[in-house]
């Protein structure tokens, strides 16, 4: 049986990053081995880059926030985002989840 190296949880998820000061950041929480480097990006449904949160940086586990903007600090706009997790080193693999973004 295949398990994964990735153990990840996002809350709040959907986040409506609308500055309300509600549900404004989405929590993504990782567990990874360790001698992991951990890499982060945010893409829209297209396939395209909007934001790199994390890139091969070495890492155990630990919180990292996505407050809704793009790599120009735009917010971005209503969708369904994908997470692309990924680990290098020792273990390699990879992973997506899908982080919902609304506006209230």
């Amino acid at each position: 049986t295949f398990s994964s190296n990735i153990q990840l949880k996002l809350s709040p998820n959907p986040f409506s990053p609308d500055g309300d000061g509600f549900d404004d950041e989405i929590n993504i929480e990782c567990q990874i081995p360790l001698g992991s480097n951990l890499t982060l990006k945010i893409y829209d449904v297209k396939g395209r880059l909007i934001r790199t949160l994390l890139n091969d940086q070495p890492a155990v586990s630990g919180k990292t926030v996505w407050d809704g903007k793009n790599a120009e600090g735009k917010i971005v706009r209503t969708g369904i985002y994908v997470l692309f997790v990924q680990i290098t080193g020792e273990h390699k693999e990879s992973k997506k989840a899908a982080i919902s973004v609304i506006k209230k």
